[in-house]
């Protein structure tokens, strides 16, 4: 229970890691969230979460996790969502314009064209590779390296705001990881990498990149762990300064944590993560639920990383209430959401 919310429950969502659970149903409770129209917005289904990542391998360097990005700069490349399966039978559906998925910082091979035949192809690797030593970049990095966000910042080493760990549990995923990181600073972005060892590799715990918003962040963890008291999952992490330099940035309300308001049809765990599903790739730490009546319902929810997950997030619900080609009682129910942002637990 998170002590900032004394009068805090949650629904129970055994779907969702962490998630704490009630003893009554809010959906009995409130009788399916009221009107057959409310009822009709539920999914037939429930997407399972996925604590991976659709990033490339990055054991080969610390700096072979692609970078965070400053807010000037356009993080999320965007590629069409992928079909379902079979349409749900009253789901509300992403109209011309908005069905786009978020996937942020891909490899390379996505983002750049390949020139045709095998010398032009030669070519373009020798031209990456000349790129990585030129920024000092890892031979390994799988991320594109001629993205400025991409390379490390000109700063000195105290004003880096990124971390790289290692010696995590080989389970570990962001919810475990994010759960363990307070009184330290906002976190700005988080990247968990499985182990290899499986497909031949030598490392057999998992590693992770956090970034802060600011090296006070950074400063505060890296003090924990030196003094022993920074621990996940009963393993001692290894931490220190990552070689692909992150400034800091402009400190404000923003941060990876947003606060979610409105009418229950829409606001409850099973609308929202396939209607996120359907934007953007996403991690969450957890969801909790603040505040409820047959009304309206307020929930917290804890993504894994700001710029290209909550604030994704943040952009998907203003779009969807924008839209002119909604039903007039679809409309009326998005109109009533808001969407606010709420406090990072990993800051002081």
């Amino acid at each position: 229970m998170d002590t900032r919310y004394p009068n805090e429950h949650v629904n129970r969502y055994p779907h969702i890691p962490a998630v704490q659970q009630e003893n009554s149903d809010s959906r009995q409770q409130h009788g399916n969230w009221g009107s057959p129209l409310a009822q009709s917005f539920v999914p037939r289904h429930r997407p399972q979460p996925s604590y991976g990542t659709s990033l490339s391998s990055i054991w080969d360097d610390a700096s072979t996790t692609t970078g965070p990005h400053s807010p000037a700069t356009t993080v999320c490349y965007e590629q069409p969502a992928p079909e379902p399966e079979k349409p749900i039978k009253g789901k509300l559906e992403p109209g011309p314009g908005h069905g786009q998925a978020y996937i942020p910082m891909q490899t390379i091979n996505e983002n750049l064209p390949l020139f045709s035949g095998a010398a032009a192809n030669l070519d373009q690797r020798r031209h990456i590779e000349l790129q990585k030593e030129m920024k000092g970049i890892s031979k390994g990095y799988g991320g594109d390296p001629f993205n400025p966000a991409n390379q490390s910042a000109n700063i000195n080493d105290e004003e880096n705001t990124a971390l790289w760990m290692t010696n995590l549990p080989p389970d570990c995923n962001h919810q475990m990881l994010l759960s363990t990181i307070r009184d330290c600073g906002k976190v700005h972005a988080c990247v968990v990498n499985e182990p290899d060892d499986a497909t031949g590799g030598a490392h057999m715990t998992a590693a992770a990149k956090v970034v802060f918003f600011d090296q006070k962040g950074a400063q505060r963890l890296l003090r924990q762990a030196h003094q022993g008291l920074f621990k996940v999952g009963g393993f001692v992490p290894r931490v220190r300064h990552n070689r692909i330099k992150s400034a800091a940035r402009t400190m404000g309300p923003q941060c990876r944590v947003l606060h979610i308001e409105g009418p229950p049809a829409i606001v409850n765990v099973e609308f929202l993560w396939e209607f996120f599903s359907g934007k953007f790739k996403f991690q969450v730490e957890e969801v909790l639920l603040l505040n409820e009546s047959p009304q309206r319902v307020r929930q917290e929810w804890r993504f894994g990383s700001y710029r290209c997950q909550a604030e994704a997030a943040r952009q998907s619900i203003h779009r969807e209430k924008e839209r002119f080609d909604l039903p007039a009682d679809e409309k009326a129910l998005w109109d009533q959401v808001n969407v606010h942002f709420g406090v990072d637990p990993c800051a002081p």
